[in-house]
């Protein structure tokens, strides 16, 4: 049987030095490494280190990704023109 501890341990929120929060956010934007792989070196949770990297993205502290890039669209190449061919249709109806 378990009873209840009379006393209880209070969890507090954790708090992190904005040093580490842009080491975190660093070692997430190198190219070969995973969100996944950071928060678990460092025994983080995943909703976390997604906040923190949207925190910094915010505050314009990453390179702004544009969202749209324009890319030069090649000329329309000349088709050969065949002429129209006229066709008929018809169309019946029964009741």
């Amino acid at each position: 049987m378990i009873l209840p501890s009379t006393e209880r341990e209070i969890r507090r929120r954790r708090r992190y030095a904005p040093s580490f929060k842009a080491k975190i956010v660093a070692a997430c934007l190198e190219s070969d490494a995973s969100i996944a792989q950071v928060m678990l070196q460092h025994g983080l949770n995943t909703n976390l280190v997604q906040t923190l990297i949207r925190k910094a993205k915010r505050q314009c502290q990453l390179p702004a990704v544009p969202d749209f890039v324009p890319l030069p669209v090649p000329p329309p190449a000349d088709l050969p023109t065949t002429p129209a061919t006229a066709s008929e249709i018809s169309l019946s109806c029964r009741r």
